[in-house]
């Protein structure tokens, strides 16, 4: 009896707990992929006319950065959590995020534009929804769906804000120290929750002798792993592909920078909230 009440206390973390594993990936997910990933095309138009570049070569970063790392680190990284916890990964992908921004905003030629563009793909992989997935499962049980919802919140309301701040801090100090801002606003929202982070509560290691797992080679013959790789590359293909080239769009048809930031927040706004 008494093994069985301490197993059902081992099972329950704290309703508290669950509350700051949630705002942990709600705000990790805000700074690392709505700040950044989103909030990037806000400058496009400010690279192209100070360093001459096209909007080919603009928009190639993000696209270059992804294909280097995701090959080579994508797998990796799955290792690294499952070793180590998610609470190392969303600390090392808040700092690489944060300091590519900084660097961005302090770069002078076209290798350190896709160097940095490369730590951000990192700090994505690092710090973005693969680790606040894991950290969100070890915590949760029930209402698993419901917690992985309001922290993938954080994605569009990152990318719903981030225009606005941009423009208003283009407007008063440049592009350059806007830039630099948001990557200081990057660590600043996303480093110090996962700092005091716990990657699991204690029933983590009763699942973990209780559990079966799914060896890796059954994952790969199941033709529903590839459908649903294939079904996430469109989506978030069609929602990136757009980001990256609205702000230069709206920019050919004389959209105010403060315009284009409010079409674009609007459109990050309806994609998260008003999709869910």
């Amino acid at each position: 009896m008494g093994d069985n009440n301490q197993t059902v206390s081992m099972d329950l973390p704290g309703r508290s707990s669950q509350t700051y594993v949630i705002a942990t990936a709600f705000l990790s997910l805000l700074a690392i992929v709505g700040f950044t990933l989103y909030g990037l095309p806000f400058f496009y138009d400010f690279f192209m006319k100070e360093f001459g570049w096209s909007r080919t070569v603009v928009t190639s970063g993000n696209a270059l950065g992804k294909i280097l790392v995701a090959p080579l680190f994508g797998f990796l990284a799955g290792w690294i959590i499952d070793r180590y916890g998610p609470r190392r990964m969303l600390m090392a992908g808040a700092l690489m995020t944060g300091s590519a921004l900084i660097g961005l905003s302090l770069m002078n030629s076209l290798g350190m534009f896709y160097m940095f563009y490369v730590f951000i793909a990192l700090g994505y992989v690092f710090g973005g929804p693969l680790p606040c997935q894991v950290l969100i499962s070890r915590w949760f049980t029930k209402n698993r769906g419901k917690a992985m919802g309001i922290a993938y919140l954080g994605i569009g309301t990152g990318g719903a804000l981030v225009p606005l701040i941009a423009a208003g801090l283009e407007k008063n100090v440049g592009w350059h120290l806007a830039l630099m801002s948001l990557g200081f606003l990057v660590i600043v929202i996303a480093l110090p929750l996962s700092f005091f982070l716990k990657d699991s509560p204690l029933k983590q290691n009763v699942e973990e002798r209780t559990e079966s797992v799914v060896p890796i080679k059954d994952i790969l013959k199941n033709r529903n792993f590839y459908l649903l790789a294939f079904g996430s590359m469109c989506s978030i293909g069609a929602v990136g592909g757009i980001n990256q080239h609205l702000k230069l769009y709206l920019r050919d048809l004389s959209f105010t920078q403060a315009q284009a930031a409010q079409i674009m927040s609007l459109v990050l706004f309806m994609r998260d909230w008003a999709g869910r």
